[in-house]
């Protein structure tokens, strides 16, 4: 998606670029943009050489939808069952951790689980610094 906006701010490396909100669906879709009230948005791209006051065109990713839930949700719930199946089948868990069939199964699900979230996060982090939104022309006032 192409916006045109203004920058608003420059703090350090990034750069705040004010644009109008729309009232489309890709607009609601999006979520790249955090609220500034007034029927505004913020977009944070890298400041490079922009200054306040200059214009700008951005390019915006459109995130994928099925590929977030996947990733946040999907994965976390198979690495919990998966956690779930093979504690249950380790005896040697069960014997090391005292706490039976049944809690060394929630405990190996639990821990499953969370180490896949976080892995997902990193991952969508990861994605949004190499697919961010991008600066593709920039106007300076005259």
């Amino acid at each position: 998606m192409i916006e045109s906006g203004t920058v608003v701010r420059v703090a350090g490396d990034r750069a705040a670029v004010g644009v109008a909100r729309r009232a489309e669906t890709l607009c609601r879709r999006c979520r790249a943009c955090q609220s500034a009230g007034g029927g505004e948005r913020v977009l944070w791209v890298e400041a490079g050489d922009l200054v306040v006051g200059d214009g700008v065109t951005l390019e915006v990713p459109l995130p994928g939808v099925w590929r977030s839930i996947g990733l946040v949700f999907a994965l976390p719930l198979a690495a919990l069952v998966a956690g779930l199946v093979v504690g249950s089948r380790w005896a040697w868990l069960a014997q090391a951790t005292g706490l039976g069939a049944e809690g060394s199964a929630a405990v190996l699900g639990g821990a499953l689980a969370l180490v896949a979230f976080f892995l997902a996060v990193l991952q969508e982090r990861r994605f949004v610094k190499r697919h961010g939104v991008r600066v593709v022309e920039v106007r300076h006032p005259a």
